[in-house]
């Protein structure tokens, strides 16, 4: 009897450890209620299918991806995003990235237009990266910590993005790599998804995409 209270012990707590759901997308339907795409094009390739989302490049040089459509509150919310991501795309300088920023712009730039903080999966190096709004220059993104050699290529990896109203934290398999201080002025804001400059027939792919309330 006592090793089963002591099963139902451990259950309990794994079944509250994660936090209330707040978004799961389980990416079999280009239509789905809880994103749109961004940068999407003939050239560009941005598929669910059977619960994998496939983002295929052209020539490089291009970001694609989704826009989620909920607005979140970090001062109320702080999130935990989980997904399961394979790279194949092994052009220097081509990535993944997780943002939160604080605009929704499906039609626009995170880059030029936004204030966020995102995790970046950055092909060179294996990298994997928190950055932020470049006070200094539009467009870029500062450092707030990366370790190389995160990943394997070609092999899945559960990736974790923690978002509070004042830090930034990624797992990479459970195994925390960064922690920083970020700057946000807003703690409102959308979730995007995009893959930056891979080439046609290197195909990345997100699954089991997720967003819990962070305990």
């Amino acid at each position: 009897m006592k090793i089963v209270w002591m099963i139902l012990l451990v259950l309990g707590l794994a079944s509250t450890s994660a936090g209330q759901v707040l978004l799961e997308e389980p990416f079999t339907d280009v239509r789905s209620k809880n994103y749109e795409l961004w940068g999407a094009a003939d050239f560009n390739r941005v598929e669910p299918f059977k619960g994998k989302l496939e983002l295929e490049g052209s020539t490089g040089g291009e970001g694609f991806g989704v826009y989620f459509r909920p607005v979140f509150d970090l001062a109320k919310t702080p999130l935990s995003i989980t997904l399961t991501l394979v790279r194949n795309a092994q052009n220097q300088g081509s990535e993944i990235c997780v943002w939160f920023v604080n605009q929704y712009l499906v039609k626009g730039s995170p880059w030029d237009e936004g204030d966020f903080v995102r995790v970046k999966i950055d092909s060179t190096d294996l990298a994997v990266e928190i950055q932020e709004t470049s006070p200094e220059q539009r467009g870029m993104g500062t450092s707030l910590g990366k370790v190389t050699g995160a990943y394997k290529m070609g092999k899945p990896f559960d990736l974790e993005f923690r978002v509070t109203a004042t830090t930034a934290t990624v797992l990479v398999d459970g195994k925390e790599l960064v922690t920083a201080k970020h700057h946000l002025t807003k703690t409102t804001g959308y979730l995007h998804l995009h893959d930056w400059n891979s080439l046609e027939g290197d195909i990345d792919t997100v699954s089991n995409f997720r967003v819990n309330v962070l305990k």
